[in-house]
């Protein structure tokens, strides 16, 4: 039986560089890697080459290819499948493959189920995991500069001194301090007003985290600091600030894969996917956080329930902040958002009811923490991971 490149023949039209007449020819192989072109109708050879010098345009359905040479000349035909043994036997199996894809629907769907497949395992477990190794990975002096410049740029625009009394300051720390099983992440305790930011902690990189006057305003008791600490120390010790910001890169690296660039409509239909999927992670620090908290406040005999009262404490904050936010005028009541003793009476008068759609559904998709009620069914039925 002879090879298969001894059986190759292609009919087509022959074009000479420059010159528009065509001629009757075809092409054949007279070896396993060299082919000559030859007049159909006197059998003269028209020219003779290597694969290797051929190039071959790609297959669009059943239109006519092209194959070029390298002195200009072209060979078009509309036999697509040998051209295609052609492109085999040159090394490019590949794009009769690509052919398939596109001529067969079901092989398409195929594919498109795969890629689906690919981008969500990407997104659920490869993005998390390459995060996670790069943050450890991360030498200390750069996220030592990035927490500095972070608390030097809210410093000057959202955060001011801290007005809670030096006395004040220094019985926080000492409660802090009492711990008897400490974990052993270095931290540095600082107090800020919070202005816009409101009833908020928040830990950075290095270790510094800082507490605003009006969340310590509205603790009832030192445990419930206690466990906010525990729980922003869970965050510095799993590093998820800087696991936060290599996520949102990873994230921004493949949409620009997948689209070509992040810019106009396709930064629109990328947008909200990457911040849906951040938020999602945010979500996972959250819990995270929660559970290292919970072992250690376990281990001081702080029960869990100290941190969900100040985080539904935190959630009425904001809600009442929000509700004088949207009056005409300046409302002297306002004061009532900063204590718990204030947010109790607001909550009589039926100020901070909350919407039967939050938090729930898509919505819930776009909240960077966990609902509260999950939350609090995880700290105080001391289920801790």
């Amino acid at each position: 039986m002879q090879p298969l490149w001894q059986r190759v023949r292609i009919d087509g039209l022959w074009y000479e560089e420059g010159v528009s007449r065509q001629r009757a020819a075809f092409l054949r192989h007279i070896s396993e890697q060299d082919i000559e072109v030859v007049d159909r109708s006197d059998g003269t050879q028209l020219i003779c080459c290597s694969l290797n010098d051929l190039k071959i345009s790609p297959r669009l359905g059943n239109t006519s290819r092209q194959l070029y040479f390298q002195q200009g000349q072209k060979f078009e035909s509309l036999d697509n499948e040998t051209i295609d043994q052609l492109l085999i036997a040159k090394g490019h199996g590949f794009s009769r493959f690509i052919h398939l894809l596109e001529s067969r629907w079901q092989l398409v769907l195929f594919a498109l189920i795969l890629f689906v497949g690919f981008c969500y395992a990407m997104m659920q477990y490869g993005v998390p995991a390459a995060a996670k190794k790069m943050a450890f990975w991360l030498p200390s002096t750069i996220s030592d500069k990035a927490a500095n410049h972070t608390l030097r740029l809210l410093d000057e625009t959202v955060l001011s001194p801290s007005e809670l009394s030096q006395q004040q300051q220094d019985m926080l720390l000492a409660n802090f301090q009492s711990l008897s099983n400490q974990p052993d992440t270095p931290i540095n305790i600082q107090f800020r007003h919070g202005g816009n930011l409101g009833a908020n902690a928040f830990a950075l990189p290095d270790g510094t985290i800082v507490f605003t006057d009006e969340l310590v305003k509205l603790a009832e008791r030192p445990e419930e600091l206690i466990a906010v600490l525990l729980h922003e120390i869970g965050h510095v010790a799993h590093r998820h600030g800087t696991q936060s910001v290599m996520q949102s890169s990873l994230l921004v690296v493949m949409a620009m894969a997948f689209i070509g660039d992040t810019s106009g409509i396709a930064e629109l239909f990328m947008g909200m996917p990457i911040v849906m999927m951040q938020n999602a992670y945010s979500r996972d620090f959250e819990r995270e956080a929660d559970g290292f908290a919970l072992r250690y406040m376990h281990s001081n005999q702080i029960a869990g329930f100290h941190l969900a009262d100040l985080l539904d404490r935190i959630e009425l904050n904001i809600r009442c902040r929000a509700y004088f936010s949207l009056q005409a005028e300046d409302n002297l009541q306002s004061s009532l958002c900063e204590t718990p003793g204030g947010l109790q009476q607001a909550q009589q008068k039926g100020w901070l009811i909350r919407q039967a759609a939050e938090g729930t559904g898509w919505q819930s998709y776009l909240d960077s923490h966990p609902d509260n009620a999950e939350r609090r069914a995880m700290l105080v039925n001391e289920v801790a991971e």
